[in-house]
């Protein structure tokens, strides 16, 4: 008992509080940290499949549509049959490639309506 109270009077108990006190408080921040970054790991990988995808999916109709409407301007702009031929088999296959991305985009990938209310 009279070890007990000589020691607790002591500077060595209370640097050794307030060392145990700061490396509790690191203890917490490191662990609150690395929850955070399971987090925002979780939080990206769903940032990327609900939104990036999608966006790419809408890309390539875009990219297939401003495509068809080049040929069609270079079908009128050329008077020429043979090459008429080739722009319409080249405009069936870039309706090929916007009817896939927009299957895989639509209904599958596009944005739900949110409720009102």
């Amino acid at each position: 008992m009279c070890l007990m109270r000589a020691f607790t009077g002591t500077i060595r108990l209370k640097i050794m509080l307030a060392l145990s006190v700061c490396v509790a408080l690191m203890a917490s921040i490191g662990l609150m940290g690395l929850r955070g970054l399971a987090r925002l790991s979780a939080d990206m990988g769903s940032m990327y499949s609900v939104s990036t995808v999608p966006i790419e999916d809408l890309a390539a109709v875009q990219a297939a549509a401003l495509k068809v409407r080049l040929q069609m301007r270079y079908i009128q702009a050329l008077h020429d049959e043979d090459k008429a031929a080739e722009l319409v088999a080249s405009i069936g296959e870039e309706q090929h490639k916007l009817d896939r991305a927009w299957h895989d985009y639509y209904p599958a990938k596009s944005p739900r309506p949110m409720s009102v209310g």
